[in-house]
Formats: C-alpha cells, sequence, structure tokens
C-alpha cells in the first residue's frame, strides 16, 4: 500500500467531478478543509477518487535542498552586498508585526540572531520528537537568518530584524532531504497558525523518485512514468494548498531550484520547479554581482516571479556565527524578508494589508536597471527585488 496525501473539504460543500465549485457554493476556506495522511490500495485510491469532497490527491515524493554552494574559508569582514543591493539598509521598516514561517530544515535556536524571538516549532518528519527542530545541517538557520536574524557580531544579516514571531517547520532531515508529504503537513501547519508570509528553499526531486522505483526493480519506462504521475499528483495538490493560502491571506515565496548547468551549455536550462512553479507561488531566481552588473548564475532556473541575491550570501551558521551559502535556497529568503518589509509598510500606509495587495507591491517596485546586458527576463523575472523607500 502506498503513502498519500489528501485534501478534503469537510464541510457540506462539495464540487462537481470536474473540480469547479457547484452553483451557489461558496469557496471553502481555510478550517473547512482538512490534510491527512493514509495509506491505501489501488482499489481504495480509485474509490477516493471519485469522492466528491476531496480536493487532491497526491502520493509522496522525495523533497531534496537545491545543491547550493558553501565558503568554508568565509572572511568575517565580507560585505553583506544582498542587503545593499535589495535596499534593505535604506529602509525604514522591520517587518514589526509580521508572522513568517520557515519550511526547511529546522533551525539553531541558541543561536544570537535569534535572541528574543517568539518561535512556534514543529517537526513533521515521520517518527521524530514533534518540536524537535535542531538543525544539523545549518541550510534552515541561513534561511531564517538572511529573512529576520538579529546582528551578529554587529553585523547586519536579516532582512526584517523587526519579525518578533516565527514559525519553524522541520520538513527535512540531517541530509537536506525528505518527503511532501512532511512539506504540505507544514504548510497547512503554517497557514493555521497565521503566518503572513511562508518561505520554502527546497523543491521536489524528480530523478531520485525514479532512481529508488529502479532500485526495487522497475523497469525504467515504468520508474518514469509513474514518477511522473506522482508528480503531477504533487502539483495538483500544491496548487490546492495555494488555494487555501489565498484564502487565509498568505504569501508563498518558493525557490526555483539550482538544477540548470548554463555555464556547460546554454541549452541546459531548466525552468522552475515545485512547488515554485504552482499557482500564486512567487518563485524567486538567483542573482550575482560582477563588475558587469547583476547576472544570473547558470545554476539558477529559469522564469522566475522575481530575482535576488543568491551568491555568497552572509547569514546565520550553527554553532552561533555565520557563514557563506549560495544557491536559489539563498535568494528566496531575502524576499521572504521583504515581504515583511512589504506587509508593514501597506500596513501603515491604511492601505488593504492582504496577499495581494503587498505581491503586488513587491513586484512593481523590482528593479529592471543595473542587470548585465545578457541577462532575460526568463532569467530575472520583473527584475532585482527591493524593499519599500
Amino acid at each position: 500500500m502506498t503513502k498519500y496525501s489528501i485534501l478534503r473539504t469537510t464541510t457540506g460543500l462539495t464540487r462537481d467531478p470536474f473540480g469547479s465549485s457547484r452553483p451557489g457554493a461558496r469557496r471553502p476556506e481555510l478550517g473547512e478543509q482538512q490534510l491527512t495522511v493514509e495509506r491505501l490500495s489501488r482499489k481504495e485510491l480509485a474509490e477516493l477518487a471519485r469522492d466528491p469532497r476531496v480536493e487532491a490527491i497526491a502520493s509522496s515524493m522525495p523533497i531534496r535542498v537545491p545543491v547550493s554552494a558553501s565558503d568554508d574559508d568565509m572572511n568575517r569582514d565580507v560585505d553583506v552586498w544582498g542587503l545593499t543591493a535589495i535596499e534593505a539598509n535604506r529602509c525604514e521598516y522591520d517587518g514589526s508585526g509580521v508572522v513568517v514561517a520557515v519550511l526547511d530544515s529546522g533551525i539553531d535556536l541558541d543561536h544570537p540572531a535569534f535572541t528574543g524571538m517568539e518561535l512556534a516549532l514543529r517537526n513533521f518528519l515521520e517518527g521524530k520528537p514533534k518540536h524537535d527542530v535542531t538543525d544539523l545541517a545549518g541550510h534552515g538557520t541561513h534561511c531564517a537568518g538572511t529573512i529576520f536574524g538579529r546582528d551578529v557580531d554587529k553585523v547586519r544579516i536579516g532582512v526584517a530584524p523587526g519579525v518578533q514571531k516565527a514559525l519553524i517547520g522541520r520538513v527535512i532531515d540531517r541530509n537536506l532531504k525528505g518527503q511532501s508529504i512532511a512539506l504540505f503537513q507544514g504548510m497547512q501547519w503554517a497557514l493555521e497558525q497565521g503566518a503572513n508570509v511562508i518561505n520554502i528553499s527546497i523543491g521536489l526531486n524528480f530523478m531520485a523518485m525514479v532512481d529508488e522505483l529502479l532500485a526495487e526493480g522497475w523497469p525504467e519506462h515504468a520508474a518514469v512514468a509513474r514518477t511522473l504521475d506522482a508528480y503531477r499528483g504533487n502539483l495538483r495538490m500544491c496548487d490546492a494548498i495555494m488555494g487555501l493560502a489565498r484564502a487565509r491571506g498568505t504569501i508563498v515565496v518558493a525557490a526555483t531550484g539550482n538544477e540548470s548547468a548554463r555555464e556547460q551549455d546554454p541549452r541546459y536550462d531548466v525552468t522552475a520547479q515545485l512547488p515554485a512553479s504552482a499557482e500564486d507561488v512567487v518563485a524567486v531566481g538567483a542573482v550575482a554581482k560582477t563588475p558587469e552588473g547583476y547576472v544570473v548564475p547558470g545554476f539558477s532556473n529559469s522564469l522566475p516571479t522575481i530575482a535576488a541575491p543568491g551568491v555568497h550570501v552572509l547569514s546565520a551558521a550553527p554553532g552561533g556565527g555565520l557563514g557563506l551559502r549560495g544557491g536559489t535556497s539563498m535568494a528566496a529568503p531575502h524576499v521572504s524578508g521583504l515581504a515583511a518589509l512589504w506587509w508593514q509598510a501597506t500596513n501603515q500606509a491604511d492601505m488593504p494589508t492582504t496577499a495581494r495587495t503587498v505581491t503586488a507591491q513587491l513586484l512593481a517596485t523590482a528593479r529592471r536597471e543595473g542587470f548585465a546586458p545578457s541577462v532575460g527576463q526568463s532569467d530575472r523575472g520583473v527584475g532585482l527585488a527591493r524593499a519599500p523607500r
């Protein structure tokens, strides 16, 4: 029997078999839909698929952190260029009053970058203690530091250091691997806990599932077809959960992924992967700073919504210090921090503060100048994200 994520409508509201709401029915709100994890036979799966209360069904897929680079010989005096590039260091807002969720490898709770914060904790890894979010990989700590970290040894690392409450969901292990079921559970938890912004710097791993099936003895063509079927189900689940995010008014920010290899050959260009490619997700690609202007590194997947610094990014490292990492994983937290700044700015301007209005401000103000001539819109999206002025 296979393990599946199932999203059901829990009220009397139902949809027709083609996915549209029945006449006169309002759209289910958060709390009227429930995500469960069940093991099903093929017969049970077929029966469930005909249930009009079921919004989406997805078999579990491997997830992983897009391969990123670290610099162990980091110079402690290195310029935190990313904060300058997005103009966070010149912004009067600090993210106060905004709740941010980080779904990743956990966090170093004792790190000075998070001193005094209110942190809600939840571990979604199967068989692990519910509130153990110990970060043995450092990835989640680095992402959290970029979003809302306090100054460390007088070095500013956080885009929105005024954020007081954060939701830390551990969905990948010390090897930066996990299952999509944990990610979906983490997203629903973050919505239930009132997150205004959710940062996801991980992606589904198509090839890992193919390799697992091959190792089990599946023929190659069947393994690829089965994985494609699972990917399709996970895409529908991502879209369905994003419907919950829209109802809640939550901004979901995700890294596009690092699967491209354009430095080897321009043809090796991969587009944004799940969950970044789901509906209404703010997909973030990476940029690097060069004398010719901002460039998109060869690893950054194309068709992002927006771009942000993703090379030689300085942030919190396990054990209390600082470290450099690179990848679209590091670019997405810059945008999540900026979303917090824009949320606060919009709220103080006495404007309707919703995910839609805040996202519109974030995208409309992105910088289109300063890029190298070789960078096109398919690489950078609407431009380089920047803070409110």
